[in-house]
Formats: structure tokens, C-alpha cells, sequence
């Protein structure tokens, strides 16, 4: 050990002396990097901002959005909170860009293989992202006495419902269930963080822990292989034109002996949608990849790359397919209770909703509704219709003060008001008040003028 400061060399006199380039932001290394549970951008990127000590939206605002302007010079305010939505972590140009931005801004030459982008060549935006944020409690658990507690990219596909790590079902949801809400100024913007509570969600989950299906866990852990091959992919994207339209050929005359019919009602696709992805004129969604993929009992990123596969049995494991034949309907006994019982509790949702909304949450048709519960329908519809009347009028109003506000405005700048000058001022130069707006406007202005004192000029 050197005893004197004077003993050190100097910077450069010494070969092995290095100084790592100079980087905008802190460069931290991704958390899982290289495995299937590597870290989100969303998570990498909230993290970024939490240990310099701004929130998410700042850290956009002032670092990473200016970086990204156009040649107008104009920034869309929606860029500073893009982190939020499903999309940045997808296959899209946001989560290209940022990836980009952030890898120049904290010199890390990685950060795309955070997002699926080098899936792009292979899959379509749609369906490829869940709409909600959903996690394994047991991998925070773990993360959280490793290390950082870290939101996967895993966790960020709609086709995966289930941790293939640990079987269980992905939770989108607290204990606390968002009855202990805090100001959003004093949570914490981490992965592993309540955005409601603020409490970690790497602790008191044992509530929420359901063991999952074994078919969810089954293309749980096909997508998390595709993650290992994601090299592979990088290096064959040129081969997408012939890599899924050549399996399925394979396929169909392996399982079905050619008859392409009997294989898409067996998966329950539809004759002319898998004629497109056979002939390579559509690229099939992520999530039908997966199944297809469970049905053939080969891994994805085989059949993206069409690479030499020997089909070991004979018959399509149609028991892995979630989706019925598109020619058959099955029955599904409704439990009318149950049904009963949570539209009566829809009655007191705030804001009320409407009949196609409870549908949709009871997972059951508007028809259904009106026909075997039509007294709890009709109420839900007009307490929905009574909520959109009063919002109409309440957003009216607040447009008429707008318009009298700018008609003063105009008033004491000389200049008469007129339903275009208010118009214009208010809601854009090209928006022309119609209807019921524009008498409302003009009337506005007259009582303006009536009560202005001030000497006006008429435009020209």
C-alpha cells in the first residue's frame, strides 16, 4: 500500500492506469443482463433517475427530451412521461430512440437488448405489449436481498401471464389494493415501489401468490428462452421474409399432412388469416407465435429463423391453445349470482360506467345484460347517461368562461369580439365555433361589449 500521496503515479505516466470516458449520466450496469430476466428500459431508466435525485419526468424534461429535438425546435410535452406507456419498452421507433439517447448519455452501447426491438423483423406491434404493469412478488423478493429490486422485460409481453422462474401468476396489482393512496409527489417512481402506497412490493405479498396453469407457465418459459437466443436473432434479421412462412409450410405437412384447413382449426386460426402468414404476406402477432410454438413443441426462435427442426411427435398439443376453433362455439355456463352481485356493486363505481364497460368487466356480452339482468342494466345505462349529461354541461361552462375571458381580453386590447376572434383564441387558429357553441359565444361577446367602456376598434 502506497503510504505517501506523493507515491502515486501520475494519471497517464502509468500503462495500466485507465480513465473511463466522461458520461452525462451515471452508467450502471443493467440489472440480469445477458439472461432471460434482464431489466426493462422503463426499470433502468427509473432507476437512472432516482439516483440522481429527480423524478423521471425532470430528468426528461431537462436531459434526455432536448437531446431529441426536431429541426423545428418543437418538444411534445407527452415525450417527458412516454416511460410510463407499454410502447417503451416495445419494438417501436420510442423505445429505439431512447435507447439510443440514454446509451449516449450514460456511454453504455447495450441498452437496446433492454427492450424487443431486435425483435422487430420478426413480429408486429400488435398484442405485443401488456397494458399493465404486472410482476413476480418472489423475483422482487429475491432482487431485494441480491441487489436492486429490478422491473423484467419478461413481465412487459401480454403473452406472458405466469413467472416461468417460479410458477406463479404475475400480480398487477397491490395489497393495499390503492386504498391507502399517498400524494404521487412523495412515492417513490422505482420498480418494486408502489405507485399508490409507496410501500415495496417485495414484501407482505403472500396474499396475492396463485399458482399458475401449467400452459402459462409452458409459454412463459418459451419467451424467456427466446430471450437466451436474442444474439442469434440480432445476427439472422434478413431471414424473417422466409423464417415463419417456412415453418408453418413445414408444419402444416408434418401435423396435418398439408391440409392447412384442418391445421388453423385445430389452432383456431382462420383459413385466409394463415394463408398470409404461409404465402408471407402478413406477419403474424407475437402471441400467436407462442402458441403456435406451444402446439409444435418448438422454440420460438426456430420458427422465426426457419432453422433445421425435427418435429419428435405427430400430433399438434392442442391442449396448450387458449383459443377455441374459429367454427365451433363453446358453451360457458353463466353464474348468474355472481353476475348479479358485481353489477350491483358496478352501481356505486366512481365515475359510473357504462353497460358496455360492465360487460366487458364481467367478461360477458351487452346483450346478456339487458336480456337476463335488465333491471341492474338499464340502471347502470342511466346513471352513465345521467354522469355524461352533467360532465357536457359542467365542460360547456367551463368553455363559456374561457370565451369570456378571451372576448375581455380582446376588449381591452381595442379589438371588437367576435365568435372567430374567440374561437381562434381559445381553441386554435383553424377552429370555427358551430352550433349551439358559436350562440353561446356570441352572445357572450354582445354582453362583453355592452359592459366594456373602452373605446374598440373594429378588424379589418
Amino acid at each position: 500500500m502506497v503510504e505517501n500521496v506523493d507515491d502515486y503515479p501520475l494519471v497517464g505516466a502509468a500503462p495500466d492506469i485507465r480513465i473511463p470516458p466522461r458520461s452525462v449520466l451515471a452508467s450502471i450496469e443493467p440489472m440480469g443482463f445477458g439472461t432471460s430476466y434482464r431489466e426493462s428500459l422503463s426499470s433502468y431508466y427509473l432507476e437512472l433517475a432516482h439516483i440522481h435525485h429527480v423524478s423521471p419526468k425532470i430528468l426528461a424534461r431537462e436531459i434526455v427530451v432536448p437531446r431529441m429535438k426536431t429541426g423545428t425546435g418543437v418538444v411534445d410535452r407527452d415525450n417527458f412521461i412516454l416511460w410510463k406507456l407499454p410502447l417503451f419498452n416495445g419494438i417501436g421507433a420510442v423505445p429505439e430512440t431512447w435507447a439510443n439517447h440514454l446509451g449516449e448519455l450514460t456511454g453504455r452501447t447495450d441498452l437496446i437488448d433492454l427492450t424487443l426491438v431486435p425483435l422487430k423483423p420478426y413480429t408486429t406491434t400488435q398484442r405485443l405489449m401488456s397494458s399493465s404493469k404486472r410482476w413476480c412478488p418472489l423475483c422482487f423478493s429475491e432482487a431485494a436481498q441480491e441487489g436492486r429490486v429490478y422491473g423484467q422485460l419478461l413481465w412487459e409481453i401480454a403473452a406472458v401471464e405466469a413467472c416461468p422462474k417460479h410458477g406463479i401468476m404475475l400480480v398487477s396489482k397491490c395489497a393495499c389494493n390503492g386504498s391507502d393512496a399517498l400524494p404521487k409527489s412523495i412515492v417513490l417512481h422505482l420498480s418494486g415501489i408502489c405507485g399508490s402506497c409507496g410501500r415495496s412490493l417485495a414484501q407482505n405479498y403472500e396474499g396475492l401468490i396463485e399458482r399458475a396453469p401449467e400452459d402459462k407457465i409452458k409459454k412463459a418459459q418459451l419467451v424467456a428462452d427466446l430471450f437466451s437466443d436474442m444474439e442469434r436473432l440480432k445476427q439472422k434479421a434478413n431471414r424473417t421474409a422466409i423464417g415463419v412462412p417456412a415453418f408453418l409450410k413445414k408444419a402444416i405437412r408434418h401435423f396435418t399432412d398439408g391440409n392447412a384447413a384442418l391445421f388453423g382449426k385445430l389452432l383456431g386460426i382462420k383459413k385466409n388469416t394463415l394463408h398470409g402468414w404461409t404465402h408471407g404476406e402478413v406477419v403474424p402477432p407475437f402471441p400467436y407465435i407462442v402458441e403456435i410454438a406451444c402446439a409444435c413443441r418448438s422454440p420460438i426462435a426456430d420458427i422465426m429463423l426457419d432453422s433445421k427442426i425435427t418435429f419428435k411427435e405427430r400430433e399438434l398439443n392442442v391442449s396448450f391453445v387458449s383459443r377455441k376453433s374459429f367454427r365451433t362455439k363453446g358453451t360457458h355456463p353463466l353464474d348468474r349470482d355472481m353476475v348479479k352481485n358485481q353489477l350491483e356493486m358496478l352501481l356505486t363505481e366512481i365515475p359510473p360506467i357504462s353497460v358496455a364497460e360492465a360487460a366487458k368487466k364481467l367478461g360477458v356480452n351487452v346483450r346478456t345484460l339487458f336480456r337476463d339482468f335488465s333491471n341492474n342494466a338499464q340502471k347502470i345505462s342511466l346513471r352513465y347517461q345521467k354522469y355524461r349529461d352533467k360532465e357536457k354541461k359542467r365542460k360547456f361552462a367551463d368553455r363559456c368562461e374561457l370565451y369570456r375571458q378571451s372576448a375581455t381580453k380582446l376588449i381591452k386590447e381595442g379589438i371588437i369580439p367576435t365568435p372567430r376572434l374567440v374561437g381562434r383564441e381559445t381553441r386554435g387558429k383553424r377552429i370555427i365555433l358551430k352550433g349551439h357553441e358559436r350562440e353561446a359565444c356570441s352572445a357572450i361577446c354582445e354582453n362583453v361589449i355592452q359592459k366594456g367602456d373602452l373605446e374598440v376598434v373594429i378588424p379589418k
